[in-house]
């Protein structure tokens, strides 16, 4: 780490633990989570104070291109979600009526905005 840099974490750090926050409530963090579950995402925007973007199936066709979350079981009977949905849909149904019989292992993009402050608490519940 340059001299520069030291000075600034050390500057910081000690800030952060005599209880003055305001410092680092101007960074923010931006992070994309590729080929996650739609269950993780759901647990992801519990969490109010952030920013979302995700990958919506409402509006966008996947036909050919669904992914799903491997199921660890051997003896799993698997329905063959994406060649149903594909069905549906060259049936007429909407992409938004036709999404419901996807699971929620479905994967899925999402991007997430938060500042660092709430991200520290965040962390602090969640670890």
């Amino acid at each position: 780490m340059s001299d520069n840099r030291e000075k600034q974490y050390k500057f910081i750090t000690k800030l952060i633990k005599r209880g003055h926050l305001s410092v680092i409530e101007h960074g923010g963090l931006t992070v994309l989570f590729k080929n996650v579950s739609r269950s993780m995402t759901h647990q992801l925007v519990r969490h109010r104070l952030a920013s979302y973007s995700q990958e919506s199936l409402r509006y966008a066709s996947k036909k050919g291109s669904l992914k799903f979350i491997d199921i660890p079981h051997e003896k799993v009977d698997t329905i063959n979600f994406e060649s149903l949905y594909c069905r549906l849909l060259d049936c007429g149904w909407s992409k938004e009526d036709a999404r419901m019989i996807l699971p929620i292992g479905t994967l899925t993009n999402i991007n997430y905005y938060r500042k660092l402050q709430g991200m520290a608490s965040y962390f602090c519940v969640k670890m």
